[in-house]
C-alpha cells in the first residue's frame, strides 16, 4: 500500500502492519476502508485498472463496501474485476459482494442469471460462486440451503451446472 499509494498516512500504514495476524479477508476489507478514507469515494474506480492484482483486489472490496451504490450498480462496476485475468482478483470480486448478494438473494439471482450464459467462463463462475448455498471460504446463504427450488433460484443453479 505504501509503495502504490505514497499519499496514505503513516498511521494507516501502521494499522495495516498491525493487522498482519488477521485473516486475509479482514486485511483486504481494512485496506479498502483505508483507501476509501484517504483517497475518497472514487478510490474504487482509481484502483480498478491498477497493474497490481493486490490493488485490484482492494478495488473489489472498495466497491463491495460502498453504501452509495445499489447491488445492480455494484455488479456492473465489479464485472471487469470478475472477469480479470488474475485468479485472485476474480475470487476477491465474488467474496467482496457475497454478503450483499446473500442479503438480497432474489434480486442478485435476477441480475446474475444472464451472467451464467455469458461467453466468459469467468463471469459464469462469478455468478455461480457468489450464489453458492454453501461455501468453504464464506458464510452460507441459508435461504438457498433451506428453500432452493424457488423458480429463479433453481434456474441459476441449473445454468451454473450446465456451464461449469
Amino acid at each position: 500500500m505504501q509503495a502504490s499509494f505514497p499519499e496514505i498516512d503513516q498511521a494507516s500504514i501502521n494499522e495495516m502492519h498491525a493487522a498482519q495476524t488477521q485473516g486475509i479477508t479482514r486485511r483486504m476489507l481494512l485496506a479498502a476502508r483505508i483507501l476509501h478514507d484517504q483517497l475518497g469515494a472514487d478510490a474504487s474506480t482509481r484502483l480498478i485498472d491498477h497493474p497490481s492484482d493486490t490493488v485490484r483486489g482492494w478495488a473489489c472490496f472498495a466497491f463491495g463496501t460502498r453504501d452509495d451504490m445499489v447491488l445492480a450498480t455494484k455488479l456492473d462496476v465489479i464485472r471487469p474485476l470478475a472477469d480479470d485475468a488474475h485468479f485472485g482478483v476474480r475470487e476477491w470480486a465474488w467474496l467482496a459482494l457475497r454478503p450483499e448478494i446473500a442479503a438480497q438473494i432474489d434480486a442478485a439471482i435476477y441480475y446474475l442469471t444472464p451472467w451464467v450464459a455469458d461467453p466468459s467462463a469467468r463471469l459464469r463462475r462469478f455468478a455461480c460462486e457468489s450464489t453458492r448455498p454453501r461455501g468453504v471460504w464464506c458464510s452460507h446463504i441459508n435461504p438457498l440451503r433451506e428453500d432452493p427450488p424457488m423458480p429463479g433460484r433453481m434456474m441459476i443453479s441449473v445454468m451454473c451446472y450446465s456451464f461449469s
